[in-house]
């Protein structure tokens, strides 16, 4: 069997940050090791190679959050899936399932399964009204629920949808009635869980933790990510004299683009805002190896305020440390598997569990590092390929 994986990128050109090629690393990785399965992947200049395993192909997919949702390269997409003739289309970015359908099954006359993954959908459905809230980031000139509809039609032109977690097949589910009416008959929605690489996990180095208590917010710093929320908070806890922590900011979204910059200048001011807290380290990591060393140095993670998180690879990364990770319990987190202890109700008691993180001793906080890593274990980059092939197989 013959699969393309297409990557559109979506932290152009900061790929050791981009969710979806780090994703797509892990799991077609392993995923090569099948016998019988030839896998090829389709990416962007400057992409970095996979495994050698891996086929990778160059073609241009846009750099932008637009540009990889409605531009589309129908001669060269053409030419390369014509050379390549494969049975699954793996498709990255949901907006861009249709045409594909229609490139293979009418201009190639190609029998290829369109297997399509939604890492993000650009809003939330309102508990109790059941509204549709699309994401500002996403509304630009009013388009943001168009843009919304054009994920939704992969459900209706894809074999078979992949998505994060039960609440993500819920929200498209309900997204989709909602738009299209209940009496549309949609392909198969399954989970798929984002994979982790354990191995790049336990290959970073430990080294000494001395000094101030660190905890990580490891997230991009859109505001829909509840960026301000979650400082907000962290400000009154250094206000009322918890001054002794430091938050790392990883800041997934450095090495920005201009283009990117100038659609959305808000990441910019925020991290301007966030260099002159006295408690923030704001860092940029090019490496994975150096980010899991700065996890492992820290004793604490923070999950984003965010209400349509289908998932959350960062928190992930953290539990695969061992560190605990403090989230609000909304969206997908309780179902990541995160210990009640660590899931909170509002500000309060996000504060309380974070100051008693903050003093606990050295043994208490060794005491779970063994429930958190083998949490982390059950979505190992192994462990989904092995899924993602008997799913692909199956079709």
């Amino acid at each position: 069997m013959k699969l393309v994986s297409i990557l559109w990128p979506s932290n152009y050109p900061n790929f050791e940050a981009d969710s979806i090629f780090v994703f797509n690393r892990m799991l077609l990785r392993h995923l090569a090791e099948f016998p019988g399965l030839d896998v090829t992947i389709l990416g962007p200049r400057g992409m970095p190679p996979v495994a050698e395993q891996v086929s990778h192909h160059t073609i241009e997919l846009g750099r932008n959050k637009f540009s990889v949702r409605l531009g589309f390269p129908w001669a060269e997409m053409r030419d390369a899936l014509a050379e390549l003739k494969p049975d699954v289309v793996f498709v990255n970015m949901p907006e861009q399932a249709l045409a594909l359908r229609i490139l293979v099954r009418e201009e190639l006359r190609l029998n290829t399964r369109i297997v399509t993954y939604v890492h993000y959908v650009p809003g939330n459905v309102t508990e109790g009204s059941g509204d549709i809230v699309v994401e500002p980031g996403m509304d630009h000139a009013g388009g943001g629920q168009l843009i919304l509809v054009r994920l939704l039609e992969c459900l209706y032109a894809s074999d078979l949808v992949l998505t994060c977690s039960n609440f993500a097949r819920n929200t498209l589910m309900s997204m989709a009635e909602r738009l299209f009416g209940p009496d549309q008959t949609s392909a198969p929605i399954e989970v798929l869980h984002p994979p982790i690489d354990l191995a790049e996990v336990e290959a970073a180095g430990c080294r000494d933790e001395s000094g101030v208590a660190r905890i990580v917010y490891n997230h991009r710093l859109y505001n829909e990510y509840g960026t301000w929320d979650i400082f907000n908070l962290l400000d009154e806890l250094y206000d009322e004299g918890n001054s002794e922590f430091r938050v790392l900011v990883t800041n997934p979204t450095g090495a920005r683009n201009r283009e990117r910059d100038t659609i959305n200048p808000q990441v910019t001011r925020n991290i301007e805002v966030l260099a002159k807290k006295p408690y923030v380290d704001l860092q940029h990591f090019d490496r994975r190896n150096d980010y899991y060393v700065a996890l492992k140095q820290s004793v604490a993670g923070i999950a984003p305020m965010k209400a349509n998180a289908l998932w959350s690879m960062s928190v992930v990364d953290v539990l695969a440390v061992g560190r605990p990770v403090v989230a609000f319990n909304i969206a997908s987190f309780s179902e990541i598997g995160l210990p009640v202890r660590d899931l909170v109700p509002d500000g309060s008691s996000f504060k309380a569990r974070i100051t008693q993180i903050l003093h606990q001793s050295s043994s208490h906080k060794n005491q779970h590092v063994e429930e958190l890593t083998n949490l982390a274990n059950q979505y190992s980059a192994e462990r989904v390929a092995f899924r993602f092939n008997n799913q692909i197989m199956a079709l």
